[in-house]
């Protein structure tokens, strides 16, 4: 019987925690983590802008927190919260494997992509969240008329337009990434570097703010012949893997830079390592070369913005 009450009130240990602390770690699953949306349209909806649920399969590695919850507000041992969500994740994966799509309480649903990779579908509107309270999605009626619009356009317009086209035909010919958002970043003068040398308690402190054509938005410092970058907080990170350590963290992302993703870095730690594919001064962009990504390549299909 307590079993059975736990089950029920499974989805909302993880709904309490995750409004607590903005993420929450599922072992064995992902991780679910809070981002702010744009307002959006869907069929005749039209969606507020609200705080929407995302997911990253690769933080799979427990921290403990969602045992715990579990453990402290059901009055059981902690090993026994264990088992029971290692109990709810087997009925679920029986679910996705059998249904081929599974729900995950107020979530969204789960289903798998061809390659066999867990796609996320999160709900458009997380009612349950605090920072979306008062918002509602605006339900607009459906017109039952169609209305047929003439447009006349005079012969000296016509003209304008049709070398308007024809010159933004040639420059997509001419510059066959331009639509490419992983192209976007990579022209550009090149501004003068500077650097300078002090002394601080007699560590030696080297510092050389680099700006380059491949990486312009990244802020660099060497100390002690390790480059950081020093204004990550201030930047829009697209996020393609967290991992447990610093030393796979750095492994993956020197895969990443040779396979062509120059301004790959790791950012500093919170809980897991985060990798960071393309940084972005823009909320925007990143969101765009996110959607850009996650169409063209596979591997990435799960990536996400980290947002400030």
């Amino acid at each position: 019987m307590v079993y059975f009450c736990i089950v029920l009130s499974f989805y909302k240990h993880i709904e309490s925690l995750l409004i607590r602390h903005d993420y929450v770690v599922i072992p064995g699953l992902g991780g679910f983590a809070l981002q702010d949306g744009h307002a959006s349209i869907q069929e005749n909806k039209i969606l507020p802008p609200s705080q929407i649920i995302c997911f990253n399969p690769l933080m799979k590695h427990s921290d403990g927190m969602l045992a715990i919850e579990i453990s402290r507000k059901e009055n059981i041992s902690y090993r026994k919260a264990v088992e029971l969500i290692e109990e709810e994740l087997k009925s679920f994966q029986l679910e996705l494997n059998n249904a081929k799509i599974a729900s995950f309480g107020s979530f969204g649903s789960f289903y798998k992509s061809e390659t066999g990779n867990l796609i996320f579908d999160p709900v458009s509107f997380a009612e349950f969240l605090p920072a979306n309270t008062g918002l509602f999605p605006e339900h607009v009626p459906a017109s039952s008329k169609k209305e047929v619009v003439t447009v006349r356009f005079e012969r000296r317009r016509l003209i304008n337009y049709a070398a308007a086209i024809a010159l933004i035909l040639g420059l997509l010919f001419v510059s066959p990434h331009l639509n490419d958002v992983r192209y976007q970043h990579s022209a550009g003068l090149i501004p003068p570097t500077f650097s300078h040398t002090f002394s601080v308690d007699s560590v030696r402190l080297k510092t050389d703010t680099l700006v380059t054509d491949k990486c312009p938005e990244l802020q660099k410092d060497t100390f002690e012949q390790k480059v950081i970058v020093t204004n990550d907080s201030e930047l829009y990170h697209v996020i393609v893997a967290c991992l447990e350590t610093e030393k796979k963290a750095e492994k993956y992302c020197d895969e990443l830079k040779k396979s062509g993703y120059e301004c790959a870095h790791v950012l500093k730690p919170e809980k897991t390592y985060r990798i960071s594919i393309q940084s972005f001064k823009d909320k925007n962009e990143a969101i765009g070369y996110m959607e850009n990504l996650r169409r063209t390549d596979a591997r990435f299909e799960t990536s996400w913005v980290l947002c400030k």
